[in-house]
């Protein structure tokens, strides 16, 4: 049997032992094992060994791009690869998988069986996003909520008893019943602040693909692995920070990050001695 503390003993110095122990005690859901499934393979190397993974697709050659999947896996249940995938990391880990969508009639038992949330639920689904984070918000779960974005990322926490939930993120009334909006309609709050934290050409093309949904015209999303892994990045290091007791800024505010933009305009002044080297 593989030893839990050898396998996340280098994470000494970055992940107090405490907060390490209450990784591994933490109970995950994982909705959504597209983008999730970068999620959920982040969150096992780091230490967490109880996951709850709920996603109703199988694998397909277009998720081979940016998903933690193999050629070998096509036609196969997302849900029992990814499980299959996690114990390969950590034998130990307690994993539950279903194979179903979730939707306003079983997210309130997920939320009740968990004590962190990652939501990477296809935008296709808004009516699984809002029930998931209705049931979350009642039963002060705490949700990690993002998606990809071209070389970019965002990513949104949801604490327990936030002031502001998704609704009011995206414009909805707290008390709305029936249709929900479609994913254009919804993220046209977040065009705004979006533009300025975000690639513009990786803005547009997300929009395009937005709005193409919204005019009912079958739109698999352009992704990249680049954007899958800061997803998974952002949102783990949110649950870490979380469980460790350390601030992670709530919603409304984004947490983004497009090395798109962070390439094209960094830079370093040369040392003294490499100016020196330059003028001679």
């Amino acid at each position: 049997m593989m030893d839990s503390k050898e396998l996340h003993s280098r994470n000494a110095g970055y992940i107090q032992a405490q907060t390490q122990d209450k990784m591994a005690e933490c109970r995950v859901l994982v909705a959504g094992c597209g983008v999730g499934s970068a999620i959920a393979e982040t969150a096992a190397r780091l230490g967490f060994c109880r996951f709850v993974l709920i996603d109703p697709d199988t694998v397909s050659v277009s998720n081979l791009n940016r998903q933690t999947y193999t050629s070998e896996d096509i036609g196969l249940p997302k849900v029992e690869v990814l499980a299959r995938h996690l114990r390969r990391v950590n034998p130990s880990a307690q994993i539950a998988t279903r194979l179903e969508k979730l939707s306003a009639h079983n997210a309130a038992q997920l939320a009740e069986q968990v004590d962190f949330v990652f939501d990477t639920i296809d935008f296709l689904d808004m009516s699984g996003i809002v029930a998931l984070h209705d049931a979350c918000a009642q039963a002060k779960v705490p949700v990690a909520t993002a998606f990809s974005a071209g070389f970019g990322a965002v990513a949104t926490f949801f604490p327990p008893a936030c002031r502001v939930t998704l609704r009011d993120l995206l414009g909805l009334p707290r008390d709305m019943q029936g249709r929900v909006p479609c994913a254009a309609q919804a993220f046209e709050n977040l065009l705004e602040p979006l533009s300025r934290v975000l690639d513009p050409g990786s803005l547009a093309t997300a929009m395009s693909s937005l709005q193409q949904m919204a005019a009912g015209v079958p739109c698999p999303a352009p992704n990249l692995a680049v954007g899958a892994s800061l997803v998974a990045s952002l949102c783990t290091t949110m649950a870490v920070r979380y469980l460790a007791g350390q601030p992670v800024s709530p919603a409304p505010h984004l947490c983004a990050v497009d090395l798109g933009l962070i390439l094209s305009s960094s830079h370093i002044d040369p040392a003294p001695k490499a100016r020196e080297a330059q003028r001679s």
